[in-house]
């Protein structure tokens, strides 16, 4: 009998051990410990590469990968884990990123163009600014000069700075260099001056954000966005031949004349000449003629003055506008001297602009 007990005992003791066990699976299979996760990463193509430490990982690891835009004119916009984002810096080019797995993952990089913005209602860039600056050996300013359309409200501005390629133009050497009214005290002119002794050849976007510190509006602050590009040497650009005449019917009493014309879009560092000047010049028939040399798709401000030999008396005379040949419908596409510049469209034009003293 107590044979009996004890074998009935056993087989009690036997199946509560089996019970706990199908308990304990139960429970792990609730809250399974998994293995073997894929990681699936984009591949590389001409706009980027992606390199990465592992495709696969367990619970909990930690996955790293690197990603670099190969394309000088995208930025990483962002780049997603299955539905969720990891951070990107603004217009990241190359960046190195980290998460821990917990499921299968998919990594996606999205890319965006950069795209120039020159003006904007607050501060614009002038017209003027070149987009080529050379390297120097030695610190000189390079300036792209801002113009402000709130001038008369700024008490201060702040600047800050994003490259593209720092290697071309390192944040370091860009700085907001501006002036103010001696007696109002606000901000007067402004520019970006790039320090041309750190910079290095190649291409670059660089990102302007400019804001009013004093004020928390919106409208007092701006992004401007310029693609600059370095070369190590002097710039020869190629010139046409073309022609201003000067119809100066309406003025008298003067023996001579002389005309200066100003490249306002010169690049720093090209061979070019940025003033071109014309002294001692005759009227025929009424006519002042030069000859000067144009860059294609620069801009240029012109003056003409005539002279008394006998007291040595200057005056200076206002220029109609005036336009030329044509390729197009709008202004756009016409050579012109209108609002104080002068663009020619094809070489070897002819230009006649009406000079008047008031």
């Amino acid at each position: 009998m107590e044979m009996i007990k004890r074998n009935v005992l056993s087989i009690f003791a036997i199946i509560l051990i089996a019970m706990f066990a199908v308990l304990f699976v139960g429970c792990d299979d609730e809250n399974p410990t998994p293995t073997g996760y894929t990681i699936t990463f984009p591949e590389s193509n001409s706009d980027f590469t992606v390199v990465a430490d592992k495709t696969s990982a367990e619970f909990g690891e930690t996955v790293s990968f690197s990603v670099k835009v190969t394309n000088e004119d995208k930025y990483i916009e962002s780049i997603t884990r299955n539905d969720g984002s990891i951070y990107v810096e603004d217009f990241a080019r190359e960046g190195t990123y980290s998460f821990k797995a917990t499921s299968d993952t998919i990594i996606s990089v999205n890319l965006e163009d950069f795209v120039e913005v020159l003006d904007d209602d607050f501060i614009d860039f002038d017209a003027s600014i070149s987009k080529t600056l050379v390297k120097t050996s030695t610190s000189n300013d390079f300036d792209l000069l801002l113009s402000l359309n709130r001038i008369g409200q700024l008490w201060n501005l702040d600047g800050e700075f994003i490259s593209s390629n720092e290697n071309v133009i390192p944040t370091e050497a860009v700085s907001l260099t501006m002036s103010k009214s001696h007696d109002s005290g606000f901000v007067t002119t402004a520019s970006v001056t790039i320090d041309t002794s750190l910079v290095n050849a190649g291409s670059t976007w660089l990102v302007v954000d400019l804001d009013n510190p004093n004020i928390s509006s919106s409208s007092y602050s701006c992004r401007l966005i310029v693609k600059l590009t370095v070369v190590e040497s002097e710039i020869t650009l190629d010139e046409w031949d073309e022609t201003l005449v000067f119809d100066v019917e309406q003025i008298s009493g003067v023996d001579y004349f002389a005309v200066t014309i100003w490249d306002k879009t010169h690049v720093s560092g090209s061979t070019n000449e940025e003033y071109q000047s014309f002294n001692n010049l005759d009227a025929v028939n009424d006519k002042v003629t030069v000859n000067m040399k144009f860059i294609q798709g620069h801009v240029y401000t012109v003056s003409l003055f005539g002279f008394v030999e006998s007291t040595g008396e200057r005056f200076y005379y206002v220029l109609g506008e005036s336009i030329g040949e044509g390729i197009g419908q709008d202004e756009e596409d016409f050579s012109r001297y209108t609002n104080n510049e002068l663009v020619f469209l094809t070489p070897n034009e002819s230009l006649t602009i009406v000079a008047s003293a008031k």
